[in-house]
């Protein structure tokens, strides 16, 4: 934390009564922004790149400047506001633009910093604040007066900036100039110190506005949690993003207006509010001139992304629990249905899962997201309110469009890759990862999907084991029970056994499973369909015992046997009509499709016994007529 002491201040007075007019303000400034000066590092390289692209395009990050939280910011003397944004966003250019925004006001001066991952030397606290208080002495070099001098007079035999309380000089000399000072920092994830940087910065912004621009980074979000906030999202950049393409897509040499037409919209698809994207993709396919190869290109993840999905890499390879990010990784690229916060973490955390899915003390987090947090950007959360939006990124996955309606809770968050993009490198061939990172290689993809689909049936088998019905509380089990036929679907099975389904079959909410069985039914071809469960069971007593007509009609279609007999002695028959709530629809069926009114369980009991001791006219009506036609 920067700690601004009162020493300092003492001396300072000091010197400000005893330096009045002091002849040489200009060259002990020009001393001090030399010694503060790293002369092998380019520190405004990202900010220039950002304004030639405002140049380009002026209308661009304008949304954010209409934003009531950055209104309520920028209005104020002191405050620190965050926006935050997955890889690609557009964060640094919209630092840009905030520095313009401010820089249009002529009582303000602007201290601006990008910590930049290319060049370590940027990422260093040192010369964070260095270069803001260079930029502090640049500004008021015109203006100075004896009390800025009597401020750096106590260092003027400093040999190195580390001798100098740079946050210190920072905050005394702003609060003794007339002109509003605004500080600007974008990048602090890539930071040596994140949480040490983020703590001095919210202290900064006691005394002057700061803004920042950031990932969305546990260790930042932790400190700058209650901050004014933004969070960029696709509807926030859409028309930015359109009309960046529409623009640049001009300067792409082909042949054909209509094809040229298709590009922007394939562009304007696939962008999904990544500007990084956006850009690399365009980049790419100037430089292309037939027709072709722009198609190919457009149908691979451009470079600008395979760049920041290998460094998200080496960074979870290096972490001690990496196979688990990995498995993680593989569980949201590869989803089918919709992934909640709560099921990715059960699915880490619990031991049965297998040694890679350990729960250790490691990952017995306070922090819900630390399993998000840990996969490097990589993956994201979004509310569950708008997975409607993100319907694509599990559509994806599925073979023929097809799905199950499944409930989740609004109140959840939904994980998912930073953009679809992810799913087509890690799926594409190795040659594109370092040997070091093959092991992430999606490749196959069907191969991935058995995998996911016997890790679900492992579960599902071990929770009905332990008697885990499915309910919220047991999120994955949940996502298990829907996504495990999904996954095998695009795995390319086209047949299951029916052992496989048993357990389904012995859950108790109907509702909850039918859907999930009748996608078993109409897509896979059942091995041994007459095969027996727990209490010699078949899936058709089964179906009955569920009161489910649908499924009995869809079991019955499929070659199963009527009439056979369970540990009880009893047909399916039976078993509908001894259920407490039974379905006339369902015993009518089972009597269309010949099944036997004259078969007796262990007690000698017969549908018609049953149905007169019901007391049920229409049921005793139904089996009379089955008996005497």
């Amino acid at each position: 934390m920067i700690d601004i002491s009162l020493q300092n201040n003492d001396i300072g007075e000091q010197y400000i009564a005893s330096n009045k007019g002091h002849p040489s303000i200009e060259r002990t400034l020009c001393r001090f922004r030399k010694l503060l000066l790293e002369a092998d590092v380019d520190y405004d390289v990202k900010y220039r790149e950002s304004k030639a692209i405002l140049q380009a395009h002026p209308q661009a990050g304008k949304w954010l400047l209409t934003k009531n939280s950055y209104s309520t910011w920028r209005a104020g003397k002191t405050g620190l506001f965050w926006l935050t944004g997955a890889p690609g966003t557009g964060k640094t250019f919209l630092s840009s633009v905030v520095i313009d925004d401010h820089k249009n006001d002529p009582g303000a001066i602007v201290l601006s910093f990008t910590c930049d991952y290319r060049n370590r030397k940027t990422c260093n606290r040192t010369n964070i604040y260095a270069s803001l208080l260079y930029q502090l002495l640049s500004s008021i070099a015109c203006t100075s007066n004896a009390s800025t001098l009597a401020r750096l007079e106590p260092y003027q035999n400093a040999q190195s900036k580390n001798e100098l309380p740079l946050g210190d000089l920072i905050l005394v000399i702003s609060r003794e100039i007339n002109q509003r000072v605004v500080t600007v920092i974008d990048g602090i994830e890539n930071c040596d110190d994140i949480q040490d940087i983020a703590m001095d910065l919210v202290f900064i912004a006691e005394h002057m506005p700061v803004f920042v621009s950031s990932r969305d980074h546990p260790d930042i979000r932790d400190v700058l949690e209650w901050s004014e906030k933004v969070t960029i999202k696709q509807d926030d950049v859409i028309e930015d993003v359109r009309r960046f393409i529409k623009k640049e897509v001009k300067y792409i040499r082909v042949r054909d207006p209509d094809f040229q037409a298709s590009i922007v919209d394939k562009l304007i698809t696939g962008a999904q509010g990544n500007f990084s994207w956006t850009a690399s993709h365009i980049h790419q396919i100037q430089h292309f001139e037939l027709d072709n190869d722009i198609r190919k290109s457009l149908n691979k993840p451009p470079r600008q992304i395979s760049k920041i999905c290998i460094r998200s890499l080496r960074r979870i390879d290096a972490m001690p629990h990496s196979e688990l990010l990995r498995l993680a990784i593989r569980l949201v690229v590869c989803a089918v249905q919709p992934i909640t916060l709560r099921a990715l973490t059960q699915a880490a955390t619990m031991p049965q899962m297998g040694a890679a899915w350990c729960s250790d003390s490691l990952h017995r987090s306070s922090n819900p997201r630390w399993i998000v947090d840990d996969c490097a950007d990589l993956l994201k959360c979004v509310p569950a309110t708008d997975r409607s939006q993100y319907e694509h990124y599990w559509a994806g996955n599925r073979v023929d469009g097809q799905t199950i309606e499944i409930n989740i809770d609004d109140d959840d968050e939904i994980v998912i890759p930073f953009h679809p993009s992810v799913r087509d490198f890690l799926g594409s061939s190795p040659i594109m990862l370092p040997n070091s990172l093959v092991k992430y290689a999606l490749h196959p993809l069907n191969d991935a999907h058995a995998t996911l689909a016997r890790m679900c049936q492992n579960h599902l088998n071990l929770a009905l084991r332990l008697q885990k019905t499915a309910d919220p509380r047991h999120a994955f089990t949940n996502y298990a029970l829907s996504a495990c036929p999904l996954h095998l679907r695009a795995a390319g099975r086209d047949s299951v056994d029916s052992e496989e389904l048993f357990t389904l079959w012995n859950r108790v909410n109907v509702d909850f499973w039918q859907p999930i069985l009748k996608y078993y039914l109409d897509n896979f071809r059942i091995i041994n369909i007459n095969g027996r469960g727990p209490r010699g069971r078949t899936s058709l007593h089964c179906a009955v015992q569920g009161g489910s007509p649908i499924l009995v009609a869809s079991l019955l279609e499929k070659g199963a046997k009527i009439d056979l007999v369970d540990d009880c002695g009893d047909t399916p028959l039976l078993v509908a009509m001894k259920m407490t709530l039974f379905s006339v629809p369902l015993i009518v069926h089972l009597l269309d499709h010949g099944a036997d009114v004259n078969a007796r369980d262990r007690r000698g009991f017969t549908p018609n016994f049953l149905a007169t001791r019901r007391g049920h006219e229409s049921l005793m009506t139904l089996v009379r007529t089955a008996t005497f036609p």
